[in-house]
């Protein structure tokens, strides 16, 4: 394939996917602010919202959240719903890299490889 070509795909995977991301964030956050299937209660989570993360997690949920996945539990739940908006927004660059590395050849390849194990590293690295 040529340049303009890959270029067009990378561009075109990546738009998709924020869109996606962000229409999901959206859908949900307003499900989550009407109240519909909210796991956390939104007066609580507001009289904490400018604390620090481990304080705020202390006082929503009792406990301090562990990781990434700490909503997959509650995963019907708006709030959690719209996390994944935000997963799919983290991961847009690695998914849109993987649509576009199989086109290219030689150094381009190698390069992109380098580039996908990067961002891997720096996505689960923070997990260990």
């Amino acid at each position: 394939m040529d340049d303009a070509s890959i270029n067009m795909t990378f561009a075109r995977v990546m738009r998709i996917l924020t869109w996606a991301g962000l229409i999901v964030i959206f859908v949900f956050g307003i499900l989550y602010l009407f109240g519909i299937n909210a796991k956390y209660d939104r007066s609580l989570i507001m009289q904490h919202w400018d604390k620090p993360a481990s304080q705020f997690w202390l006082e929503v949920k009792g406990r301090e959240a562990q990781g990434y996945a700490w909503f997959l539990s509650f995963i019907p739940s708006m709030d959690s719903l719209a996390m994944t908006g935000i997963v799919l927004l983290l991961l847009t660059p690695l998914i849109t890299l993987l649509f576009t590395v199989w086109r290219m050849r030689g150094m381009y390849f190698i390069l992109m490889l380098i580039l996908i194990i990067e961002f891997l590293f720096s996505v689960f690295l923070p997990l260990l």
